[in-house]
Parts: structure tokens; sequence; C-alpha cells
């Protein structure tokens, strides 16, 4: 595709980014959820919709659009700065660079085309898997750097001449984290080495991001009861991955859509 051969050799040069535009107000992050519009018009294709949680849209060169034509969703390369494109700052609990995108009768071309008419999810859909295998790897050394700092704080905090890790209410805070940092990482490895080794990986995939995605809520829980009402402040650093955390546990699909993708690959392997 010459649209994609081109945008990797800039890629590759360091002259251009680009960052997926996808996932919309109802958050769903599959095929399904895909709303905005690529119609034919005079001046060639028109794109209108808008794009929900696109991280770093303000810096991008080129933003990946996913919109729905007659055959299905099509990708396309839009410049964020084109006339019809609007790019407004989303406030949001982790402080991360992330815009809504709106796109409002926006011009693009055959030429800006990725890949085949109505074949965008082909593309889309195994980068989707890989990018939340990626998300459940982050949780995991999230979580180990909340056992690490927990752990620390629960020898050193003492209370009635004692440090507050000698209590077993405190140990089995920790030791949760540990747990749940370990597994996720158990299951994101897995996902990761079946994509590498071309092996059939859905299942996989659903299962360690859905595991992490509940893993994220529970070890920033965790952390902070050891911490007790210091670690709220925001001088301290566990608010930092509690909030990043917030984002990850629905970012790349959260609970709720991988136990769905979950049961959906078993009924189509039990049904053929």
């Amino acid at each position: 595709n010459p649209a994609a051969a081109a945008l990797l050799r800039e890629l590759a040069a360091g002259r251009a980014t680009a960052v997926p535009a996808v996932v919309e107000a109802s958050g769903v992050w599959d095929e399904r959820g895909v709303e905005a519009t690529a119609r034919p018009d005079d001046s060639g294709i028109r794109l209108d919709g808008a794009k929900a949680i696109v991280p770093f849209a303000d810096a991008a060169t080129r933003l990946i659009v996913a919109a729905r034509e007659q055959t299905g969703v099509s990708l396309f390369l839009v410049d964020p700065a084109a006339p019809g494109v609007t790019v407004i700052p989303t406030d949001n609990v982790a402080a991360l660079p992330l815009h809504t995108v709106v796109l409002d009768g926006a011009l693009v071309g055959e030429a800006d085309r990725l890949g085949e008419t109505g074949q965008g999810w082909a593309l889309l859909g195994p980068a989707m898997a890989r990018g939340a295998v990626i998300r459940a790897a982050e949780i995991a050394g999230a979580g180990e750097a909340m056992l690490a700092m927990a752990v620390d704080y629960a020898q050193q905090r003492v209370q009635f001449g004692k440090p507050i890790g000698v209590h077993q209410a405190v140990q089995y805070l920790c030791t949760d984290i540990a747990i749940e940092s370990h597994l996720t990482r158990k299951l994101a490895l897995r996902a990761a080495w079946l994509i590498d080794t071309g092996q059939p990986a859905e299942i996989a995939v659903a299962a360690a991001k859905r595991y992490a995605s509940r893993a994220s809520a529970h070890m920033a829980q965790q952390a902070h009861e050891v911490f007790a009402g210091v670690a709220f402040m925001m001088e301290h650093d566990l608010h930092l991955l509690t909030r990043a955390a917030k984002h990850w546990e629905h970012d790349f699909g959260d609970v709720r859509h991988h136990g769905e993708a979950i049961v959906g690959a078993l009924e189509r392997q039990l049904l053929g």
C-alpha cells in the first residue's frame, strides 16, 4: 500500500509521528464501535464523526482514523491540522495528553487510504491486540513498583512501637499486590509469546488484558490501604501510578470488553 509504505519511511526517518484515532464515545474497543463515516465527495472522501481518547493528537503529524464505509471499516491518514479537523484536549484523572478529535467534513484522498476499502480492521485488529498486551505488561510493571513502595513503607512506618509490616493485615495487602502483578506478567508474557510465534492468541490476549484491567484498580487500592491517607497527597509518588492505573484499566478494552471477547472466541471454537 503506497500510503503505508510512505508513512513507514517517514516514521523510520523520524520525520513523522502517527497515532490511532479509533475509539469513540461509546467506549467500544472493536469494529462495532466505529461510527465515524467516510463518504465520497466531489473533492475526495469526506470524514465525519468524533474520536475520543486520542493520545498525543496535538503532537502527531498524522492521525490513523478508522471510519465506516458501505463495505466496512477503512483506515485513513489524516493531518490533524487540516480543515475540518478539531483537536480538543480532554481533562482526565491520569493527567495524560488525551484528546477528542472532531471530524467535520475533513477531506482525504485515495492516496491517504491505508489498506483495502472496508478491510481496515484486518490491519488494525492485530495492532490493537498487541497494544492490549503491551498495556497489560505496563500494568504488571506498575504493580511491581507499587509493591516495592508499599513494602518499603511498611518496614519503615512505626506505630505503637512496631513497624506496621509485622501485622498480618498489612502483609495481606502487600501479598495481594505481589500475586496480581506476578499473574498479570505471566499472562502478558504468554499472550506475547503466542503472537510472536504465530499461534492463535485471541483468548490469551483477552485473558491478559481482562485480568490486568481488574488488577490495575485493585493493586492501587491495596497500596493505598498500606499507606493510608498520606498517599493521597499530591506530593506522594503513589498517586501518579494510581491515576495512570485508572486510564490503563479501560485503555485497549476493559474487563467487560475482554470478557465478552473470550466468550465470543469460545463460542466460535465450539460452534465452528
